[in-house]
């Protein structure tokens, strides 16, 4: 355990932070009973990653870069997929595009809480229409 971490488990919760109404401050997107999503839409689309993959090794940190995995990796976040694991909601992601490069590109999709049968459905439907079992990226 680092001793930073160390340090901060030893603290009372209440020290260093303000009491505030849980209610007022956290989006009804994180709150799991309620779903991520509206009920209107059965689910939410959106890309699986904010950019495309780099090449092997980029995001390794190094002795004289240390945050060199802390500076590539951020622009990969994408929210929905916070959101997914911030909720217990289902998601999953399909390769529905395939770079220039070869390589896959997903699409994920953000279901309701108990969702994941529509989620199966919905999978099942994308890959009828864009099969994408036996594709896989070539390696160089």
């Amino acid at each position: 355990m680092l001793p930073r971490t160390r340090r901060a488990g030893g603290r009372r919760p209440h020290r260093h932070r303000r009491r505030l109404p849980a209610r007022r401050h956290h989006p009804a997107v994180l709150r799991p009973h309620r779903g991520p999503i509206p009920h209107r839409y059965d689910t939410w689309l959106t890309p699986t990653l904010a950019q495309p993959p780099l090449p092997l090794g980029e995001m390794t940190s190094t002795e004289d870069d240390p945050w060199r995995t802390a500076r590539a990796g951020a622009p990969f976040v994408a929210f929905p997929a916070v959101v997914a694991n911030l909720t217990g909601a289902p998601a999953m992601s399909v390769p529905l595009h395939w770079s220039p490069a070869g390589l896959p590109v997903g699409v994920h999709v953000l279901g309701r809480p108990g969702g994941e049968a529509a989620l199966f459905r919905l999978a099942a439907q994308l890959e009828a229409a864009r099969p994408w079992f036996g594709r896989t990226p070539t390696l160089s």
